[in-house]
């Protein structure tokens, strides 16, 4: 994360009044405003922000327990009332929702809030967003994916692009919280509220969402509203695992974020040991200069059939530790190198040099390969 180089995109603002969507009051904004923000919100110490981040991180996964489905979340939204019924409240714990009352003294499970939840442990980081029925951009489509009102001032806009920015360049969406409220069956009449039990007259539901848009720091688009997608309690922690691997410094290993599902399926062991996705990554492989991490021959000096994937945890300690078996065939745990060199390793790991060149020093994974160039590698297969 290049906090420097953000940064210096701000300079380039010229001074002006602009309206956000939505509001009529003009906020001022020129360069020296943003870069003062800037430095109150960020800094340029790499090595602190990102301790801040992590913690920050850790701190936010404490909630994650308490958090509602997607789908859960997505009934509650559409009931568009301020009052949760003792039916509407069946729906939403039915489809995995949890419902909270309200706590005292918390910052999140609070009535009659709006607008951003800043984190406490660093001002420029985003513990969550509150929705009201009726504000902004109502819709959340059927994806979860939905407009977060644009922000209310300038220190606003920095916090929307810098999360968009940061997730952009490292391939790690960030991760905050969509907050709602609701009073519990309040419109009982005197009679019935005598059989309600008054600790939850208000209760809460919360959910994990992603950062999805790309607007960046511009000058054109510092306005624009936060695009958000409600994720599941399994994506927010692995997500969260991701960054706070970002967070951290591996002089041995570098990170890699999951590939998607449907990138691991298609190009599993399974399904390019012998078929044309396996021809088209030998073919691009020749056709990029590579090598085989083993004996440094070009692969240019190999038929097909004298190629083959090689696996850095192998199948067999796989199969005897039942934990790996769902990875043993993902393409991050794929590499591709000569017959010779692969019998050589029989049912053992590389070596230790060989990991290196295969994980560190450019020789890299299939799954590796497939980040940066799936779709030249797709424009091989026939």
């Amino acid at each position: 994360m290049k906090l420097t180089e953000l940064r210096k995109k701000l300079e380039k603002i010229e001074e002006r009044q602009v309206t956000v969507d939505g509001r009529t009051k003009e906020i001022k904004i020129n360069s020296n405003e943003a870069l003062s923000r800037w430095d109150k919100l960020y800094g340029s110490n790499k090595e602190i922000f990102l301790k801040n981040l992590r913690g920050h991180i850790s701190f936010l996964e404490r909630y994650i327990p308490f958090s509602s489905s997607p789908q859960a979340f997505k009934a509650a939204w559409e009931i568009r009332s301020d009052e949760l019924t003792l039916s509407d409240s069946e729906l939403v714990v039915n489809l995995g929702g949890q419902l909270i009352p309200e706590i005292k003294d918390s910052a999140v499970f609070v009535k009659n809030q709006k607008g951003l939840m800043i984190s406490p442990l660093h001002d420029g980081l985003l513990f969550g967003v509150r929705h009201s029925d009726g504000n902004y951009d109502d819709h959340l489509d059927d994806l979860g994916k939905f407009f977060y009102q644009p922000p209310e001032d300038l220190l606003g806009m920095l916090r929307y692009r810098f999360y968009e920015s940061f997730s952009d360049e490292t391939k790690v969406p960030l991760v905050l919280f969509i907050s709602m409220w609701f009073g519990f069956n309040n419109s009982l009449d005197e009679v019935e509220k005598k059989n309600h039990p008054s600790e939850i007259d208000w209760v809460y539901i919360i959910c994990p969402v992603k950062v999805i848009s790309t607007y960046g720091i511009d000058e054109k688009n510092l306005t624009k509203p936060l695009q958000l997608q409600l994720i599941s309690r399994n994506e927010a922690l692995e997500l969260c695992n991701q960054i706070k691997n970002k967070c951290t410094e591996h002089k041995d290993l570098q990170f890699r974020p999951n590939l998607s599902t449907s990138i691991e399926k298609e190009f599993s062991y399974e399904h390019i040991k012998s078929s044309k996705k396996g021809k088209a990554i030998k073919k691009w492989a020749r056709e990029n200069s590579k090598s085989c991490p083993g004996c440094e021959k070009s692969f240019t000096e190999f038929s097909d059939m004298n190629i083959t994937f090689g696996h850095i945890i192998s199948q067999n300690w796989c199969d005897s530790f039942s934990f790996l078996a769902n990875k043993v065939h993902n393409p991050d745990n794929l590499y591709l190198t000569c017959k010779s060199c692969n019998s050589s390793l029989n049912k053992y790991f590389p070596e230790k040099e060989l990991q290196n060149k295969i994980t560190l020093n450019g020789y890299g994974t299939i799954g590796d390969w497939l980040r940066n160039h799936v779709a030249e590698i797709r424009k091989l297969i026939s």
